[in-house]
């Protein structure tokens, strides 16, 4: 049979626990040590996504030089080409693909100074961002520095509920039982263990009707049941 004295001091202790836990958390300083951990985390992703950006334009850049190679070899065979054409019908056709060459170098002059207007304006923001990522650290480590000193006043406080705790598992001295408590605690349903009185009709907890299958499992001491309604853990003293 399971220790419910045990248990319910085990739960009881821990949920002292846990309310010095919140309150160490809802601490300025905690706050403070979050906002400044999260603003590091969002400007070392803004300069992630810069640089992404920047080798992007750069792919770019490589691509029009290609293109401009090309054009440029184009031009050489029709400037080689034009020196014997004497036909006026291939001299239009050669005039239309020079023309042709000469539009294509004006957009890529266009798309290139585009880019080098882009890759300016990255680059000033890159800088910036690396003086704002510098300044968050700085912000970053006096809030931990100023959460790490809280965390040193309730040191004392919280290893005597660690060493408390750990006593009070010896004595529960049951791994079934701390399993139902722990998965109840994980699903934020404390207290996980709630004594039922036989001839009740509700549960004492969440207040919900029992069902008659649940109470027909709770008549003697020792008998433990999941509430249909909340799924904690109803037990005979």
């Amino acid at each position: 049979m399971m220790n419910f004295d045990a248990i319910l001091k085990y739960q009881d202790e821990d949920e002292k626990y846990i309310a010095l836990q919140r309150k160490i958390v809802s601490t300025d300083e905690n706050k403070k040590f979050i906002a400044a951990k999260k603003a590091v985390q969002d400007s070392a992703a803004n300069l992630k996504k810069a640089e992404i950006k920047a080798n992007e334009i750069k792919e770019a850049y490589k691509k029009l030089e290609e293109d401009i190679l090309k054009l440029s070899t184009e031009l050489a065979e029709i400037e080689q080409i034009d020196d014997n054409v004497v036909d006026i019908d291939e001299v239009s056709y050669y005039e239309k693909a020079f023309n042709s060459i000469s539009d294509r170098t004006d957009e890529i002059r266009k798309k290139t100074e585009q880019l080098y207007d882009t890759l300016e304006k990255l680059r000033r923001y890159i800088e910036n961002e690396k003086k704002n990522y510098q300044s968050f650290n700085v912000a970053l480590n006096s809030a931990k520095a100023a959460f790490n000193e809280v965390l040193k006043s309730h040191a004392s406080e919280v290893d005597g509920f660690k060493k408390r705790l750990n006593a009070l598992e010896a004595e529960v001295n049951d791994a079934e039982a701390m399993k139902m408590y722990n998965a109840l605690k994980t699903a934020k349903k404390l207290p996980a263990f709630v004594e039922f009185v036989p001839g009740t009709t509700v549960c004492c907890r969440c207040g919900m009707e029992i069902e008659s299958g649940v109470k027909a499992k709770l008549k003697n001491s020792g008998d433990v049941a999941e509430c249909s309604s909340c799924g904690r853990k109803l037990f005979v003293r």
